[in-house]
């Protein structure tokens, strides 16, 4: 396949899909905030376990944005039902040009993720613990999936050629990934640095080679090679011309 006709199978946003994202993004403010507003009144004595809920969630969703990243970026087709179209193609687009995603509204950015993270959502709003422990577990699940849905708006900051000064001030203290830090994804063939909420996690996953023995124990037990739908298309040698 050509860099244009790649290109063009990649940028596909259909009407559909933005009417899908917005109505997620709606669903997901809705469940969340009503939801946070119950974790606030839990228990007067517990507020600390609140507050440490934030980091935790934090931590948790960088976790999570590198596993998935790492998943979409090695696995699967962008021909593949449902998750080709709202997870896969952004990752795969985002390799052919960094800077597309850069043009992307908050709707598109955002609203894949809102619509993956709803079901998990539900899980929350339909069982609210009684105790502390579990109430921990819970609304740092909750910042987990507010975290999450931020991952992409966190990322899309990293590729701006002119960073507002508060979201520069963010990535200087690392609270957010960085500019410089995301780099490290783009030099080469898109295989390590794979979290992007925060970046925290990338140097001891890259220590551990915690994606390259993942990509090895799935290709053990499966047979599936890794990238190989990237290859197929052509998508490795055009990202890096």
């Amino acid at each position: 396949m050509s860099r244009e006709e790649i290109r063009k199978e990649l940028s596909q946003y259909s009407s559909r899909m933005r009417a899908v994202e917005i109505i997620s993004l709606i669903i997901f403010m809705y469940m969340w905030v009503t939801l946070i507003a119950k974790a606030w009144q839990f228990d007067s004595t517990y507020k600390w376990i609140f507050f440490l809920s934030i980091l935790v969630g934090m931590v948790a969703a960088d976790a999570a944005s590198g596993v998935v990243h790492w998943a979409a970026d090695t696995w699967g087709s962008v021909r593949w039902p449902l998750i080709g179209p709202t997870l896969i193609r952004g990752f795969r687009e985002h390799h052919l040009d960094q800077k597309a995603i850069t043009h992307h509204d908050f709707i598109e950015a955002n609203g894949a993720t809102a619509l993956v993270i709803i079901p998990w959502l539900l899980l929350c709003w339909y069982y609210v613990p009684a105790n502390v422990f579990l109430f921990f577990v819970w609304n740092s699940f909750l910042w987990l999936c507010a975290w999450a849905l931020m991952t992409n708006q966190f990322h899309k900051w990293s590729h701006l050629d002119q960073v507002p000064g508060f979201i520069q001030l963010l990535q200087k203290y690392r609270l957010i990934i960085s500019v410089e830090h995301h780099k490290n994804h783009h030099s080469g063939d898109h295989t390590s640095h794979y979290c992007i909420t925060t970046g925290w996690l990338n140097p001891v996953a890259e220590k551990i080679y915690f994606f390259r023995g993942l990509e090895k124990i799935i290709t053990w037990v499966s047979g599936a090679a890794p990238r190989s739908d990237e290859k197929r298309i052509g998508l490795q040698s055009a990202s890096s011309s």
